[in-house]
């Protein structure tokens, strides 16, 4: 399962990325204080279901409900991982 979450973490970065581009969606993955880009991808030093939330909130904190209708596009696509709307938010 933890791998499902940084699947989906990789995938809202990548998507991100297309909408706000590379600095500003790596800025705010960086922002997040538990996700890093290291040497061999991303570094998720929390339990990833958290780090998932933390980086729905970042993106949230600067471009709002829009953002996170990304997130959530991205998220029910995985109908392994069960993260309701409420709690991305």
């Amino acid at each position: 399962m933890n791998n499902e979450y940084k699947n989906i973490i990789e995938e809202i970065i990548i998507e991100q990325t297309n909408i706000v581009g590379e600095k500003i969606a790596h800025n705010r993955v960086e922002a997040t204080n538990v996700i890093k880009y290291g040497k061999d991808g991303l570094e998720i030093t929390i339990e990833p279901k958290l780090a998932l939330k933390k980086l729905v909130d970042s993106f949230a904190e600067i471009f709002g409900d829009a953002s996170t209708e990304v997130c959530e596009e991205i998220i029910k696509k995985h109908k392994n991982v069960s993260t309701k709307s409420k709690n991305l938010r």
